[in-house]
């Protein structure tokens, strides 16, 4: 399975580090592919400590790891949310803030008691 950097076409990145109770707990990983139908964000949650530790989908057996991966495309909305969102989706966890393009993907997070940092 690929990581998130590996994909073809990639224009760009976002990367956001999670702190949980002082230590590292996460991090979003983002493509933002150059498709000239339009960019397309691929992003991966990958949750290693708090409270989303330990999140599995017991029908599919997905976590927050590498392979656990949402894409947004199209125009008009916010796209990190939505692949966020679907992330959680796979997992099958209820989200709090973060809804398909609403914008809220570090209000998920620091609902839930993680510090957010954007990682250049």
């Amino acid at each position: 399975m690929k990581t998130i950097t590996q994909f073809s076409h990639v224009a760009s990145t976002t990367a956001k580090a999670l702190i949980y109770e002082g230590k590292p707990a996460g991090r979003i990983i983002a493509n933002w592919s150059d498709n000239p139908n339009g960019s397309v964000c691929t992003a991966s949650v990958i949750i290693f400590g708090g409270p989303l530790k330990d999140a599995k989908n017991e029908k599919n057996g997905k976590e927050f790891n590498y392979g656990n991966m949402g894409k947004a495309g199209g125009y008009g909305y916010d796209k990190l949310s939505k692949a966020v969102w679907q992330c959680f989706q796979n997992v099958g966890i209820e989200t709090i803030a973060v809804s398909p393009g609403n914008g809220r993907t570090d209000d998920e997070f620091t609902e839930r008691g993680y510090i957010v940092f954007d990682v250049c």
